[in-house]
């Protein structure tokens, strides 16, 4: 009898540590994987070699609608929202850059939040927003109607981020309570009609360096956020998730220059500039943007503070990767020494929806001045840039994909 009991025993720990093993397996497994150590980076890239049009999306430019900064980019068929995080604020516009409308307002009311630091779109066009004062989640219509909120609870820290995916809503999270014996998870998986946590996902640990916070990174950390292929990335995690069945690695960076736990044991997190003195570490960091259209994978990582970001474009179906220092648009500008680099923002399934940085608009509107836009703009449009020119809101730009 006692042997019989020894042997279920260790055949349970078999199975399980098997299991542990496997899940281990797949959770460093990448559906995509390339190493960028073998490639040969090159100075810029035109649009022209990826995409065969562009088509310029001039915001129009109001006292109600003028922007601060642009913090996230989603579509739908008829709209273009724009969150500005400076104003907390999410805009809408016609696809022709026509202001619609305001979604909710600051304050203390029904549908009202305190702040907001990201927003999803689901297919039947309800709209979700993140409130970090409180943990709150607000929906709404498309037309900008309060439909609910509700507040999480049971957690103690604070939201950041959000992607619908089905029923269910994915945050990021970043606990209030920091300590290295604790196993804390980055994510968590909420059913978005009640409100309830269903599951967390990922460890600061494990998937990001151990490092414990949620800030400091541009936009958002989900991507993809209007295709049907959601992901998500932690700051200093060198692998892309999909969330589409699950949380499972979908695409990896491989490079002996990776960013390692080891880099940051000796930094302090409680100080006001760590992650400061992490960007100024001359190694590969963060993946900053991620975006699919059809085969392609164009995805943008961080190397330091002297490098800067580096554009990493994957083509899925025949494997091929590139390495590129920026896009130039030479649809729009005449000349690469005058030309902005464009901010992919989302995308669509034939392209892409890219923006001008605010600060960037002494230079925009320099280029223009100059006579160094080549792209034939209508009369109505060199009225609106001649109108407010230094106030005048950023454009966007829509590059559709060649076939």
């Amino acid at each position: 009898m006692k042997a019989l009991i020894i042997f279920f025993l260790v055949l349970f720990i078999s199975v399980s540590s098997c299991r542990a093993d496997k899940n281990d397996m797949i959770m460093h497994n990448a559906q995509y994987e390339v190493d960028i150590d073998i490639l040969k980076k090159e100075y810029n890239v035109p649009v022209s070699s990826y995409f065969k049009s562009v088509k310029p999306i001039f915001l129009e430019t109001k006292e109600n609608c003028l922007l601060q900064s642009i913090g996230g980019i989603q579509v739908t068929d008829d709209y273009i929202f724009i969150l500005d995080k400076k104003y907390k604020r999410l805009y809408c516009f016609s696809k022709e850059g026509k202001f619609v409308r305001r979604i909710g307002n600051l304050g203390s009311g029904p549908g009202e939040f305190s702040n907001i630091s990201d927003f999803t779109i689901d297919s039947n066009g309800t709209i979700y927003t993140v409130d970090p004062y409180g943990n709150k989640i607000h929906s709404y219509t498309l037309s900008g109607k309060h439909i609910s909120s509700f507040q999480l609870k049971k957690i103690e820290g604070y939201l950041g981020h959000i992607q619908v995916v089905g029923d269910f809503l994915y945050l990021d999270f970043e606990a209030e309570k920091k300590t290295s014996k604790a196993d804390i998870p980055l994510l968590l998986k909420v059913d978005k009609n009640s409100g309830e946590i269903v599951n967390k996902y990922l460890s600061v640990y494990k998937h990001n360096l151990g490092f414990p916070f949620i800030t400091g990174k541009d936009g958002s950390f989900f991507y993809s956020k209007n295709s049907n292929k959601p992901c998500y990335a932690p700051i200093y995690s060198s692998i892309i998730f999909s969330l589409d069945n699950g949380v499972e690695p979908y695409f990896r960076i491989n490079s002996k220059r990776l960013l390692q736990k080891k880099d940051l044991e000796k930094l302090d997190f409680s100080h006001s500039q760590v992650k400061m003195k992490i960007d100024e570490i001359h190694k590969i960091k963060s993946i900053k943007n991620f975006i699919e259209v059809e085969n392609y994978i164009f995805c943008q990582y961080f190397d330091d503070s002297s490098s800067g970001s580096d554009i990493l474009l994957y083509n899925k179906k025949s494997g091929e990767a590139s390495l590129y220092d920026a896009f130039v648009d030479d649809y729009f500008y005449k000349t690469t020494d005058r030309a902005l680099m464009p901010h992919f923002g989302c995308s669509d399934k034939k392209g892409i929806y890219a923006f001008t940085h605010v600060q960037e608009m002494p230079i925009f509107i320099e280029s223009y001045k100059s006579g160094d836009i080549k792209f034939e703009l209508d009369k109505e449009q060199h009225n609106q840039i001649n109108k407010f020119l230094e106030e005048m809101n950023p454009p966007l730009f829509y590059y559709e994909l060649k076939e």
